[in-house]
């Protein structure tokens, strides 16, 4: 199909010549499923793409421009292969690509074999110019649910990508208590991986519910954060008021046990602090946090809940 193309693109990123008199608009390759007219527009080569305007014509694709100038408009089907390219783009963030292909009337919502969508994949990567565009076009699905149940707010949450999740509550279709098929919201991910600033904004929404348990361990935000060691996002957590300091997971464990279990003294600090937690709460075989912190040889912890007036 391409002569003279290495990795799409050559070293002089210039895509060397098309065989226009066999080249089949609608061909696909087996991995991405781009038409082969879009691979110029996949590496942004702004040299070729009057060449390519003029493939288009010659293969009997619609175009218009002037003419003259080096990024004329090419009209692409709104073809499933095509439609599938604009995953790949919005993945990799090409945002010029993706303005283009929008300007198609291609389909925003189309989904690869997991049930992701540009807007997914874009809001995973951080790409905010590409989440703009997807949303300026006002047929994008802002809550649209993939195999694992998860919404694009769900994935820029667990990865941390602060302007990516503003952008999503201010559309104010974006469901901040969303769960995916484990039960994980968006605060808990966020929790759990000590994402401080993106658990700040989600912890702004009136909407929140700071309590709500995942599927799989039963286990709240504040005790997913606690057991990893998670210090700046458990001393954001502290600061709300109705949150449930001794919150059970389906084994029994409170936040405070979780992070004796995990050695984790600052956080377990803040948390007697309080004055609030159940120092002696055990789990669902008899085991206290001092239990544990004897167990595994934490001797500091050990030492800090002996002498706690809580206990």
């Amino acid at each position: 199909m391409f002569i003279s193309i290495s990795n799409r693109a050559t070293s002089s990123n210039k895509v060397t010549s098309l065989r226009k008199d066999q080249l089949d608009k609608d061909y696909t390759d087996k991995r991405y499923n781009p038409s082969p007219i879009l691979y110029p527009y996949e590496c942004e080569l702004a040299d070729d793409w009057r060449s390519v305007n003029s493939s288009c014509s010659s293969s009997g694709l619609e175009r218009y421009g002037s003419g003259t100038e080096d990024r004329d408009k090419i009209i692409v089907p709104s073809t499933r292969s095509n439609s599938a390219f604009l995953l790949r783009a919005a993945g990799e963030g090409h945002d010029e690509v993706v303005r283009f292909l929008l300007d198609s009337n291609i389909e925003v919502d189309v989904k690869d074999a997991c049930q992701r969508t540009p807007l997914s994949i874009a809001s995973e990567k951080g790409h905010k110019t590409i989440v703009e565009l997807l949303l300026g076009t006002y047929e994008v699905d802002v809550d649209a649910r993939d195999c694992w149940k998860r919404t694009p707010l769900l994935w820029a949450a667990e990865t941390g990508n602060v302007e990516i999740v503003k952008i999503l509550l201010e559309t104010q279709k974006a469901k901040v208590n969303a769960r995916d098929c484990y039960g994980y919201t968006p605060l808990w991910l966020a929790a759990g991986n000590n994402h401080k600033t993106v658990v700040e904004i989600l912890l702004g929404s009136d909407e929140i519910d700071v309590d709500q348990k995942d599927d799989i361990c039963g286990q709240t935000p504040l005790s997913w954060a606690a057991g990893n060691g998670c210090q700046d996002v458990v001393d954001l957590f502290l600061n709300v008021k109705k949150i449930d300091l001794n919150s059970r997971d389906l084994m029994g464990r409170s936040p405070l046990l979780l992070a004796a279990l995990g050695g984790h003294k600052a956080i377990i600090e803040l948390l007697l602090n309080t004055g609030k937690v159940e120092v002696s709460l055990s789990d669902v075989g008899g085991l206290t946090p001092l239990s544990w912190a004897t167990w595994y040889g934490h001797s500091d912890i050990s030492a800090l809940l002996t002498g706690s007036p809580y206990r």
